[in-house]
């Protein structure tokens, strides 16, 4: 019941935030603009694998992974063990956080650990505070 548009909208989010992180690590190999095409097509193209894969979070990490070190790569003079380090430190802050929100809301509304992917209300408000928190 995964929702496109929503999906898109994470992604999107998550190469944003992976895109301020390595800006203010790294000088950009390429212009800003097209960083942020870059970033666009990938989050494309991790989305729709997202929705192919029905929501399965192993493929939805890999698939963020591959965005971070192909945006880092890319876009930014890191080397690969710099890109490789810092795309386990955004996604073990990710992890932490998405673990975090959705354990506290499955407490408080009384729903399961993965209702997520039935009510896209709980998947909104999930999504919204997590990316949220994330960005801080």
């Amino acid at each position: 019941m995964l929702n496109p548009v929503a999906s898109l909208c994470v992604f999107l989010v998550e190469a944003v935030i992976a895109y301020i992180f390595f800006s203010n690590l790294f000088e950009h190999r390429i212009t800003p603009w097209k960083c942020m095409l870059i970033g666009l097509g990938l989050a494309l193209c991790a989305s729709a694998v997202n929705l192919l894969s029905r929501n399965v979070p192993g493929i939805n990490a890999v698939s963020t992974i591959v965005m971070m070190l192909v945006l880092s790569l890319f876009c930014f003079r890191c080397t690969a063990v710099q890109s490789i380090f810092h795309t386990i430190v955004l996604m073990m802050i990710n992890s932490a956080i998405e673990t975090f929100v959705v354990l506290v809301s499955a407490h408080v509304t009384g729903s399961g650990f993965q209702d997520y992917n039935t009510d896209f209300y709980l998947f909104l408000f999930q999504a919204v505070t997590c990316k949220t928190l994330y960005l801080l």
